[in-house]
């Protein structure tokens, strides 16, 4: 299920898209193997804290400061081995390890935080 172009909020600059991406867990072992930096919300469509959420990560992804780290969604209800227990998890990657993990909701300036690592 790929979104429409027109529903897309990305612009491209310096070789990646800015926005979100949503993904598979397949994809993002792909990504984890080839060492990418990136930061990972994992959601599902039901739920409140998620919802919560949403905007400042689409915010922080069209941040030009975070330029050079790539944002994704991952949706629990489609992809069954997420391994991840609560939604929302955000989980940051770099050079195939994962940086840090915020479980639940915790405000803007924690997931902002958490990207910067």
């Amino acid at each position: 299920n790929l979104p429409m172009l027109s529903s897309l909020s990305q612009s491209f600059t310096f070789g990646r898209l800015l926005g979100v991406t949503p993904i598979t867990t397949a994809q993002l072992k792909q990504k984890v193997t080839d060492g990418e930096t990136m930061v990972v919300d994992y959601f599902a469509t039901w739920c409140g804290p998620c919802k919560a959420l949403k905007p400042t990560f689409h915010q922080l992804a069209d941040d030009k400061k975070f330029e050079k780290v790539s944002f994704y969604t991952i949706d629990i209800d489609e992809n069954y081995d997420a391994g991840v227990l609560s939604v929302p998890t955000v989980r940051s990657f770099h050079m195939g390890d994962q940086m840090d993990e915020m479980i639940g909701w915790q405000g803007p300036d924690r997931l902002e935080e958490l990207v910067k690592q």
